[in-house]
């Protein structure tokens, strides 16, 4: 028997929330396991109710209009990337209905796994859920074009270049994993060696780039080529 996608939907519009159900659902490999409408249960339903993916809107992430995505209302809570562990093991797949910078860039330093626009076509959405709940991390062609161009906007692109010669081919395995949102604790049993290992070659890596902001390193990882799933 196929084993089913589990799934959590928040949105607060409920046409388009019940619509978005109603067609994951007819996905073979898809079931939507719980639903949240507003900001204030987000939190409570991301922690109590297990699923492979959580598929949530930007409004929901938020306290109120003009918050960071998860800011303080969700302190402590274990979600995503450098924030997965034991409790609140869904991957966020995060939605918003405009391509700011500062979405993007607020729901790379926060660790989720998937970018999309609302205007993005049903099928994107599928894969986006496919790739994350693989483990790895999505973001749609219009997200995949803001990134390049807040990447060009930064003062070392081309030194940046010649940098990655530089790194070992352990440091670059680094380097990719946590483009691809795994944190330290994960990358260590992946790659078979310690913990203190994989920081130092985390702390080296980021040395020789120069670089030690992880939404940087994640944005120079995608212009390099390194993170190839997208």
């Amino acid at each position: 028997m196929l084993e089913k996608i589990t799934i959590i939907v928040g949105e607060r519009r409920p046409i388009f929330r019940r619509a978005v159900i109603f067609m994951l659902d007819q996905q073979a490999d898809m079931q939507v396991v719980a639903e949240v409408f507003d900001s204030a249960h987000t939190r409570e339903v991301l922690e109590a109710v297990p699923a492979s993916v959580a598929l949530i809107s930007a409004e929901l992430l938020r306290r109120a209009p003009g918050d960071r995505i998860l800011g303080d209302r969700f302190a402590g809570v274990r979600l995503t990337g450098e924030r997965g562990g034991a409790t609140g093991q869904s991957p966020i797949i995060a939605f918003d209905s405009k391509c700011s910078d500062a979405f993007i860039a607020e729901a790379l330093a926060e660790g989720i796994r998937g970018i999309l626009l609302e205007s993005d076509g049903f099928a994107d959405l599928c894969t986006a859920i496919r790739r994350v709940h693989r483990g790895e991390t999505y973001y749609s062609r219009r997200v995949r074009e803001r990134l390049v161009h807040l990447d060009r906007r930064s003062e070392f692109p081309q030194k940046l270049a010649s940098r990655l010669q530089t790194l070992t081919r352990r440091e670059r395995e680094v380097l990719e994993l946590t483009a691809k949102g795994h944190a330290i604790k994960q990358i260590a049993p992946i790659l078979g060696v310690s913990y203190k290992t994989i920081d130092a070659h985390r702390t080296n890596l980021m040395n020789k780039l120069d670089i030690h902001d992880r939404v940087e390193l994640t944005l120079y990882a995608i212009r390099e080529g390194l993170v190839d799933h997208m």
